[in-house]
């Protein structure tokens, strides 16, 4: 797909999200495009279409990035599965250190393939518990942090989920939360915590 039907598709919500450059435009554009691709052999997302892909998956991992700081390093994508939200968020802040983390091996190799021109990307296959880098931030969609006892515990936290998190245990009861309604669509949340110190 081209850049411009990638702009065409976000443009309904383009006043909620990072002002991209013309080719951040077309990295997004190109991972939607290889997402789908991959998508008739190996199960990446339940999502067929370009444009609801771009405004799903793409808009709601740019409005996580969206509100993560520019100064901080590194961030750990943990379940990131087809890449949302690590990709998007590593071509928001090329500065950043992303970690896409994903236990699925097969997930793993289109990662690899999806983030093959993104030099700050690092893709790993290893348990959350194993990991041994040390983030400023966790950044998620649709994983219940609250199996997850232990870890890196980066002093930040952004989470795309629904209108609760679950479970006030593992990870969760580690941050205190707070949530922002995604300004489209039904019913999501980004919800943002800062490791407690209790």
């Amino acid at each position: 797909m081209s850049v411009s039907e990638f702009r065409r598709a976000l443009a309904p919500i383009a006043e909620f999200l990072p002002v991209l450059t013309a080719e951040q435009e077309a990295a997004v554009a190109d991972h939607i495009e290889l997402l789908l691709r991959w998508n008739a052999r190996i199960n990446l997302t339940s999502v067929r279409k370009f444009e609801e892909a771009v405004r799903k998956h793409a808009g709601e991992s740019l409005f996580l990035a969206s509100h993560l700081p520019p100064d901080a390093r590194c961030a750990c994508d943990l379940g990131s599965g087809g890449g949302f939200p690590g990709i998007p968020a590593a071509i928001v802040r090329p500065n950043w250190r992303v970690t896409l983390l994903e236990r699925d091996v097969r997930k793993s190799v289109f990662l690899r393939e999806a983030a093959r021109k993104l030099p700050n990307i690092a893709v790993a296959t290893n348990q959350f518990e194993e990991i041994p880098d040390e983030f400023d931030w966790l950044i998620s969609r649709a994983v219940n942090l609250a199996t997850i006892r232990s870890g890196p515990r980066p002093k930040h936290a952004a989470v795309l989920g629904g209108v609760s998190l679950g479970a006030n245990t593992g990870f969760i009861a580690k941050y205190h939360w707070r949530n922002i309604e995604v300004p489209w669509g039904k019913g999501g949340f980004l919800w943002l915590g800062d490791v407690r110190s209790d």
